[in-house]
């Protein structure tokens, strides 16, 4: 099973988004910032870009943000995220399934797995920095 350490995706992904969701969420993090975001490979030239497309999009009678990530490598896909009582959920369109990316009051230790198993996401810290060759990226 792929495990991924969250705090990386908590320090690259942004502390902002455009919320287009109630109003009771607005202290809720969000792990997708509202600006565009391009993550490099390192020693390549490989590259994963995110744009905010500023639309939503209904499923199963719910309203989600929507992303589109697009690969160095040609593939591009819409991601459908949102927020449900301070809780990030992700909407996997090729398996039909919500999954948590978020709990409301993370704590450190945390562990989870999406809902067809292949990812498990774990809370590795709440206050932290990465360095990284560019520059350290500090909690927001």
């Amino acid at each position: 099973m792929k495990k991924i350490l969250f705090f990386l995706l908590l320090m690259l992904s942004g502390c902002a988004m455009k919320k287009t969701f109630d109003k009771t969420d607005i202290h809720t993090y969000y792990p997708i910032g509202s600006e565009n975001s391009t993550f490099n490979y390192t020693d390549s030239n490989a590259f994963v870009n995110h744009k905010d497309i500023s639309r939503t999009k209904q499923i199963n009678g719910k309203s989600y943000s929507t992303r589109i990530i697009e690969y160095s490598w040609g593939k591009k896909v819409e991601t459908f995220y949102r927020i449900e009582n301070g809780s990030v959920l992700y909407y996997d369109t090729k398996s039909e399934t919500e999954n948590l990316i978020m709990p409301k009051n993370p704590t450190v230790g945390y562990t989870w797995v999406n809902s067809d198993q292949s990812w498990e996401y774990e809370i590795v810290e709440l206050n932290g920095e990465l360095e990284t060759p560019e520059r350290n990226i500090q909690v927001c």
